[in-house]
C-alpha cells in the first residue's frame, strides 16, 4: 500500500473490483433475463426458478453496491481542491445508490429464495424482479438512476492527462446512458420501444463501465507511483517525469 497517499491503492483495487464486478454481472444477467419469459404469475415463477442462475446475476449486482462508494470515497481524496465539487457529487451519489441497492440485492439475494424454497409465495410476486408490480425492480430503477447521476457528474473530477481524460469521456457516457434508460423505461413502462432503449442504453453501460474502471484503476496506480517517486526525488514532476527547480 503507498503509505503517502492510500487513497491511490483504495481507487486502483476498487477500481479493478468494478470492473469485474459489472462483466461478471452482465454475463450472468444476459442469460438469466432471457429465461424468464412474460411474467405468468408467482406459482409459475416459483416453479421454474433456478437459485444457481439466479445468485449468479444478485451476487455481483450486490457486490457492485457495496464498492461503488468507496471508489468514489477515493476519487474524491485524490482530486485536487478546483474539481472536488464534481467528486463530491459523485460521491454523495454513490452512497445513495449503495444504501438502496445494496438493502435491495441482500432481499433478493437472502429473503427471496428462502421464501420460495419454504413455499411462502403470497405476496411474493412485490419483492422478485420480472414481475410487473415489482418494488425491488422499481428501487432497481432509483438506484441505477442515481448511479448514472454519479457516474456523469463524478467523471468531470477527473483530469490531469490523456488517461484520465478518457476516463472521465467514458464515465459521462455511461451515466448519460443510464439515465436515458431509466428515465424512458419509467416514463413508458413495459412499452417495447422504450424496453428497447433501455437494452441498449443497458448495452453502452456493459461495455463503457468495466473498461472506465479499469482505466480509472490505471490512473490510480500512475498516481501512487507519481507520490512514490516523490517521496525518492521532491522535484519529480505530477507525471512522474524529474521537474525543475524554480530559478
Amino acid at each position: 500500500m503507498n503509505t503517502e497517499r492510500p487513497e491511490t491503492t483504495v481507487g486502483a483495487v476498487t477500481g479493478v473490483l468494478l470492473a469485474i464486478w459489472s462483466v461478471w454481472f452482465v454475463v450472468a444477467f444476459v442469460p438469466w433475463i432471457d429465461s424468464l419469459g412474460e411474467w405468468d404469475g408467482i406459482e409459475a415463477y416459483a416453479a421454474a426458478f433456478e437459485p444457481g442462475p439466479y445468485l449468479a446475476w444478485v451476487v455481483p449486482s450486490l457486490l457492485l453496491a457495496l464498492t461503488f462508494a468507496t471508489f468514489w470515497a477515493a476519487v474524491h481524496v485524490a482530486t485536487p481542491k478546483p474539481r472536488r465539487v464534481w467528486s463530491l457529487l459523485g460521491f454523495g451519489f454513490a452512497t445513495a445508490y449503495g444504501a438502496i441497492l445494496g438493502a435491495n440485492y441482500f432481499v433478493l439475494a437472502t429473503f427471496v429464495p428462502q421464501a420460495i424454497a419454504a413455499g411462502a409465495t403470497e405476496g411474493l410476486e412485490l419483492l422478485v424482479i420480472g414481475s410487473p408490480h415489482s418494488v425491488t425492480g422499481t428501487l432497481e430503477g432509483i438506484g441505477y438512476g442515481l448511479m448514472g447521476i454519479a457516474m456523469l457528474f463524478g467523471g468531470l473530477a477527473f483530469g490531469g492527462g490523456r488517461l484520465a481524460a478518457w476516463v472521465r469521456r467514458l464515465f459521462v457516457l455511461n451515466g448519460a446512458a443510464s439515465l436515458v434508460g431509466v428515465v424512458v423505461l419509467g416514463a413508458a413502462g413495459h412499452v417495447p420501444a422504450a424496453e428497447a432503449v433501455s437494452f441498449l442504453s443497458l448495452g453502452v453501460w456493459a461495455l463503457t463501465f468495466p473498461v472506465a474502471t479499469a482505466l480509472a484503476a490505471v490512473h490510480f496506480r500512475r498516481l501512487a507511483a507519481v507520490s512514490e517517486r516523490r517521496e525518492t526525488d521532491p522535484l519529480a514532476g505530477v507525471d512522474g517525469t524529474p521537474g525543475t527547480q524554480s530559478r
